[in-house]
């Protein structure tokens, strides 16, 4: 059994009255307490589990939290035009990061339901910064007062142990072909770490091409098929490639080895 662990944020809202957001899920609880919000995610996690052989993906291996102060000035936004307020607002934004299992970052922003890659730790604070300006600047003045509301959070942690030897749907193929011609037209991917860290700042990402994403890893999961993708420079071949990798990959960690190369030409 593997043990898996969950970032938590708990804001207390009042007197017997927190609420848990559980860090890169969609799962939030508000319970009397900090140890009832544990106890009743860990309990949703394991019958999810146990139901129907899923569970979120963990891979945020030590995650930090801290809040920034972030600028900016409300604006009332109508058919007619804009209309900002006549001066800035600080608004506390409390970001959840660290590094994962993949050799890269992430940051998530909890509270405003997004997150970013990034590469560099140096480069974390302004990248935050960034984003969360963006993020506040297309928000109505009502939202970013009621966000400015919430107290500082804790930061806790929920497990869930699973079986990543279980028997899985896709049986025991682990035939690898060799490609000796196809090498000579084709790059390996995924790329190594320090290439990574050369070609950009910013981790790939697959943007509007989530259709091609499922149609690969469908692909490669359901049929073992060897996917051959070809295309102009800056289409997004190595993002979709990326995307679909990391999906495979936490299929394969919760239901085994699978068939299937992917190469990028």
């Amino acid at each position: 059994m593997e043990k898996l662990t969950y970032p938590l944020l708990c804001y207390p809202l009042g007197k017997e009255a927190w609420l848990g957001v559980l860090i890169g899920t969609n799962y939030q609880v508000v319970e009397k307490d900090v140890r009832s919000i544990k106890n009743a995610l860990a309990d949703y996690l394991f019958k999810q589990y146990k139901k129907h052989d899923d569970y979120p993906y963990a891979n945020i291996i030590s995650p930090r939290i801290k809040t920034l102060e972030i600028k900016v000035r409300p604006t009332y936004r109508s058919d007619d035009g804009q209309y900002p307020l006549p001066t800035t607002v600080k608004v506390p934004v409390t970001i959840v990061f660290g590094e994962n299992d993949s050799d890269y970052y992430e940051c998530f922003f909890p509270l405003l339901d997004q997150h970013f890659y990034y590469y560099d730790p140096k480069q974390l604070k302004s990248l935050a910064h960034h984003f969360a300006t963006n993020i506040l600047n297309g928000m109505s003045p009502e939202k970013i007062n009621r966000l400015s509301l919430y107290p500082k959070p804790v930061l806790e942690e929920v497990s869930l142990k699973v079986n990543y030897n279980r028997d899985n749907n896709w049986g025991n193929n682990t035939y690898q072909r060799n490609y000796d011609n196809l090498s000579r037209y084709a790059e390996k991917y995924p790329y190594s770490k320090a290439e990574r860290k050369r070609i950009s700042t910013f981790p790939e990402a697959a943007w509007e091409l989530e259709k091609t994403v499922d149609e690969i890893t469908s692909r490669i999961a359901g049929e073992k098929s060897n996917i051959l993708i070809v295309g102009e420079s800056g289409t997004g071949k190595s993002a979709v490639l990326k995307q679909a990798f990391k999906k495979l990959s936490t299929k394969m960690k919760k239901e085994g080895r699978f068939g299937g190369s992917c190469l990028k030409g």
